[in-house]
């Protein structure tokens, strides 16, 4: 097997990893592959990546992390074959960081260069506070090289010290700096007690024709179980990128194209009442326990 360097990209649902995926592959100093994993039936961030320069791979339904050693290492040899040297991975927001690189260090010929964990610093605080997500969001920040803030840098508290001396910040455009390149894993990382994940769960949902972006974002306030809203739907005022995260709802207006359906995750027993959105209840709800990248 060939020798391949790993960049492995988390962070939770809406951080901002799809975006630096792109600015770095339009910035790109080397020939690099990239894996994408998505959460769930609808392939929305491999839609979202702009550039073909690199290839783009997307495991099965979000559970890659049970395939590890087989499918994953697999796909990793097959691309060091036709020439990569280096791979990016963009991790499922619902992974746990500490769980990744303790599989991917073991990976025969991967050499773990870096885990970066980026945070929505504006979104930072209600996450830790949350009564779903919080050991998940310390877990992504406890195990990661280098901790990337995105809109803005959050005001850490005294306790939060070890997260902040291993923060930056990332401006939203212009060049990206030296260190987006250059961190280099620390290899181990502080034993930290293991965390339970909370259950996860999505649906594909096609958006009803009929409801405007009044109906949509007032559909997400009203239930803030839901953590991530990602993908298209065509709305009374036109079609529409959406990207909901907590506490933020985005619907960007974007060319018509085939591409339809929002992928909601959301957490806790109290389903999100899909029927208000669309007449087809998409996929069955799938409760995600081990989603791994």
């Amino acid at each position: 097997m060939t020798s391949v360097e790993l960049t492995l990209i988390g962070g939770y649902l809406g951080a901002g990893k799809t975006t630096l995926l792109n600015r770095m592959l339009s910035q790109a100093r080397h020939r690099f592959a990239v894996i994408v994993n998505d959460l769930g039936a609808l392939p929305i961030d491999q839609a979202l990546i702009e550039s073909t320069s690199g290839t783009s791979l997307t495991l099965t339904n979000g559970c890659a992390c049970c395939q590890l050693g087989g499918d994953l290492a697999s796909q990793i040899d097959q691309l060091a074959q036709t020439g990569f040297e280096r791979v990016l991975i963009e991790a499922s927001g619902v992974a746990k960081m500490s769980r990744l690189r303790d599989q991917l260090v073991g990976l025969p010929g991967v050499t773990l260069r870096a885990a970066m964990t980026l945070i929505d610093g504006q979104s930072l605080a209600p996450l830790l506070s949350s009564r779903w997500v919080d050991r998940l969001i310390r877990d992504q920040l406890d195990h990661a090289d280098l901790i990337i803030a995105t809109r803005v840098m959050p005001s850490w508290s005294s306790e939060q010290v070890a997260w902040r001396e291993r923060a930056v910040f990332l401006e939203a455009s212009g060049e990206l700096p030296d260190w987006v390149w250059q961190v280099q894993s620390q290899v181990s990382t502080p034993g930290f007690a293991a965390v339970t994940k909370p259950e996860f769960h999505h649906r594909a949902v096609v958006v009803r024709r009929g409801l405007s972006r009044a109906d949509f974002e007032g559909f997400v306030a009203a239930h803030p179980q839901i953590q991530r809203a990602k993908g298209f739907a065509t709305l009374n005022e036109g079609h529409f990128l959406v990207q909901s995260t907590v506490g933020r709802c985005i619907l960007t207006p974007s060319p018509a194209q085939d591409f339809e359906g929002v992928q909601f995750i959301w957490v806790g027993d109290e389903l999100p009442p899909f029927a208000e959105l669309s007449m087809d209840q998409g996929e069955p709800v799938a409760e995600v326990e081990s989603v791994g990248i």
